[in-house]
Parts: structure tokens; sequence; C-alpha cells
């Protein structure tokens, strides 16, 4: 009975692969100099299509000027995360740290103890 909820979990994220269609997307980045001095920017968000990508680079390309319109800077709080039963630990700790159950539920009971 305990490999059941092992079992489904394996073929859930089979499922889930067998199912993933990758959509390209683009970044931008650039690399400005100033007096001296070196700022890297990266543009917050992807962009989904070429045509997007190619309007923004139309925009700027060939610029030897940028000016900043504005500097935010905004507080950004997380809410204390739900704790976890057994199973749920368990699917945390495979999925997103790849560990096994024996391991993740070892490393909870010396936290624990």
């Amino acid at each position: 009975p305990c490999q059941v909820p092992a079992l489904w979990f394996v073929v859930k994220r089979y499922d889930e692969i067998a199912v993933f269609k990758p959509v390209p997307y683009w970044e931008i980045h650039a690399d400005l100099h100033s007096s001296g001095s070196r700022f890297l920017f990266k543009r917050c968000g992807a962009l989904w299509s070429k045509e997007e990508l190619r309007a923004v680079m139309a925009r700027v390309q060939g610029e030897r000027q940028a000016i900043i319109t504005h500097v935010g800077c905004k507080p950004v709080s997380k809410p204390r995360p739900v704790a976890l039963n057994t199973v749920r630990l368990m699917q945390k700790a495979s999925s997103q740290l790849r560990l096994g159950a024996h391991t993740a539920l070892s490393i909870a009971e010396k936290l624990y103890l």
C-alpha cells in the first residue's frame, strides 16, 4: 500500500512530461556604460513573439543615450509556508529537492529530534 502514492507521483510526472510543449520566448539584456561605470540591464518579463522582440530592438538599436524615467522600490513579503503533512513533505522533497522518501523522512526526523 505504501508504494501506491509513490507510483501515482511517478505516473503523474511522466504524463506531465509527455504532454509538455515548450514555448519559445526571448529576453532582453543590455550592458550599458556611462562615465566609467557599467550597468547591466534585464527587461522584466519575457517576450513571447518575435515581432514584439523586433519592435523593441528597432526602438533601441543604434541609440547612444538612454533616459531613466523611474526608479522604484517596493517591499516584498512572503506569507509563512503552510505546515506539511508527511505525504506533502515527501512530494515537496521529491519535486523540489529530488530527494527520495526515505532520505526526506530521515532528514525530517533528525530535525525533529
